[in-house]
């Protein structure tokens, strides 16, 4: 449960879910769900879910073939990778007074295929990928990108990655969109 105030509101969120590991085969599952369950604007509403599974063979090490693929409905979620396709904010719902009360629902299917393998000396693992993204039945993504992962114990939390995209509307009179993006994730 979660309580925030954002936008023009106090609000509570109830979230939970379910998550199946089978390491011996790699299998991964996760169920979540997520429900405004109480908002300052009476008839605002929101809810959202996702289903993930990936197949990693060898979950204690990056260096192998990986496979994930999400599919989410409802208010999508906002982190991680997720946001590397476009969508509406919770915040840009609640202040936007013509559509406060007017909940639409948003489904996306993301997918993404990679193998890790040693490179620089075996202290970093490099992993080439490639994804997709099908958001609602009217835009799809494609991606193509490079992870370099420190494999050394003290900088474990370290990531770079370099990805190119092109996402192109379902509705042929837009233009495909083209894009870089580098991102780079140092914890400690």
């Amino acid at each position: 449960m979660r309580l925030w105030r954002r936008g023009e509101g106090y609000g509570c969120r109830l979230s939970g879910s379910v998550v199946f590991d089978d390491p011996s085969h790699g299998l991964s599952l996760n169920l979540e769900a997520r429900r405004l369950i109480v908002h300052e604007e009476a008839d605002f509403q929101e809810w959202g879910a996702s289903l993930a599974a990936s197949w990693d063979p060898y979950p204690t090490s990056d260096r192998n073939l990986s496979v994930l693929l999400t599919q989410d409905w409802g208010l999508l979620p906002s982190s991680g990778m997720d946001t590397r396709f476009s969508h509406e904010s919770f915040a840009e719902l609640i202040t936007d007074n013509d559509r406060r009360n007017r909940f639409e629902a948003s489904s996306r299917l993301v997918g993404e295929v990679g193998y890790g393998f040693p490179v620089l000396g075996a202290l970093f693992t490099g992993t080439p990928n490639v994804g997709f993204g099908l958001a609602n039945g009217d835009a799809r993504d494609w991606r193509i990108g490079w992870r370099l992962n420190s494999e050394l114990s003290d900088y474990r939390s370290f990531q770079l990655s370099l990805d190119a995209t092109w996402r192109e509307s379902l509705d042929k009179q837009m233009p495909a969109e083209k894009g870089v993006m580098i991102e780079s994730v140092i914890l400690w």
